[in-house]
């Protein structure tokens, strides 16, 4: 028996989901090394930064980045009718290639450093950060492998098909991978309508 998404709902726990975790990390910082908005500033005001570099990745502004990101993970790697492979996650660029490393993260360790006073707090911090990239580089991951471990859930089927939409021919829309809070507030976001499921979203739209 097939199971309706209600797209908007799931997406708006995930933002809320987020925020929560925001505030715990912000309070256990603030009487660990008296962090006050750090961390509420790094991710809603610098965290626009990451969306628009993703969003230049979709633009010849930038060329290396254009074919790091557009050619070869949207066209090589993962074209829509490839959306979803089998394990292991696709990426033949190494490290030192990888626009991921150079546009992404290196730059927030920077900003960890610039909104900081103490040590303490910007290896808190920083941890904090490292923690966030983890999170969106594990689900971008789990988000294109077929078999995710997660595969079956309401909230990875969600952010399975949004992201979908942004890698079949609309790469304008959907550059976040699981809060989607910045891209309502760029406008770019675009949900799916409500479906009976991941599979039948993705044989509907290849």
């Amino acid at each position: 028996m097939s199971t309706t998404l209600d797209m908007e709902g799931i997406a708006a726990s995930i933002s809320f989901f987020c925020f929560l975790s925001l505030v715990l990390a912000s309070v256990i910082g603030h009487y660990l090394v008296s962090l006050r908005y750090e961390l509420f500033f790094l991710y809603y005001i610098a965290g626009f930064g990451p969306i628009l570099i993703h969003r230049l990745g979709h633009t010849r502004i930038w060329a290396l980045w254009f074919k790091q990101h557009v050619i070869h993970h949207h066209i090589k790697m993962y074209p829509a009718k490839r959306f979803e492979a089998p394990a292991p996650y696709r990426n033949t660029l190494p490290w030192t290639s990888n626009g991921n490393v150079l546009n992404f993260t290196i730059p927030s360790f920077l900003v960890c450093f610039v909104v900081t006073s103490t040590w303490a707090q910007a290896i808190y911090v920083l941890a904090c950060v490292s923690l966030i990239l983890a999170r969106e580089n594990y689900m971008h991951e789990q988000i294109h492998l077929k078999d995710s471990r997660w595969g079956q859930t309401r909230w990875l089927q969600c952010l399975k098909a949004v992201h979908f939409i942004h890698h079949s021919g609309n790469m304008n829309k959907n550059f976040g991978f699981v809060d989607l809070f910045f891209d309502f507030c760029m406008g770019t976001l675009e949900l799916p309508p409500s479906t009976p499921g991941i599979g039948l979203t993705l044989a509907n739209r290849s």
